[in-house]
């Protein structure tokens, strides 16, 4: 029977403590790297070079800071759903070259099920909001329809992606 690790290595060559390195610096990824080293059982040396490994594999792309903008001045978060009016591969670019000009546009995903995408849009009012939407609706985008929630308040963060859990559904499936 082959371990858990293993079954992991089909898709990475990850160890457990590679793991676990990810997921601490999903958490944080200002945690010095004694502190690292200190919770995943590694000794530093070890650690600073996993963490170099990983980031040079591309494992790692970035590190941010979580702004809270709101200590800054007010936001007005949208969730948009979005259909295009043709569906050829030119009316996907043309509309996410659009997408990715306007910096209120946060995040963007192209879904199936109904609608072609789901945006977020960060503003500083629904006029905001509106001026966006307008500026899309007028680029000759191909938007056929679309649909806002706007965001009351957010009830889970995003906190990065549970890595071990999701490893252990899969493995639970093989």
């Amino acid at each position: 029977m082959t371990s858990l690790v293993e079954r992991r290595s089909r898709h990475a060559k990850l160890d457990t403590f590679d793991l676990r390195i990810l997921e601490v610096l999903q958490r944080d990824g200002r945690i010095s790297n004694q502190r690292l080293a200190d919770e995943i059982a590694l000794s530093p040396s070890a650690c600073y070079e996993r963490v170099k490994r990983l980031e040079r594999a591309g494992y790692i792309s970035s590190y941010r800071a979580k702004v809270q903008f709101d200590k800054i001045a007010t936001t007005c978060t949208n969730i948009v759903t979005v259909s295009l009016n043709t569906h050829r591969s030119q009316d996907f670019r043309r509309f996410e070259t659009v997408v990715r000009n306007i910096p209120e546009i946060v995040s963007c995903y192209e879904v199936g099920g109904g609608v072609d995408y789901v945006l977020t849009v960060v503003t500083i009012s629904i006029q905001h909001y509106q001026d966006i939407i307008d500026r899309i609706l007028e680029s000759e985008a191909g938007v056929e329809r679309y649909t806002t929630c706007i965001v009351l308040r957010e009830v889970k963060e995003n906190a990065g992606l549970p890595i071990r859990h999701l490893l252990d559904v899969e493995a639970e499936r093989h």
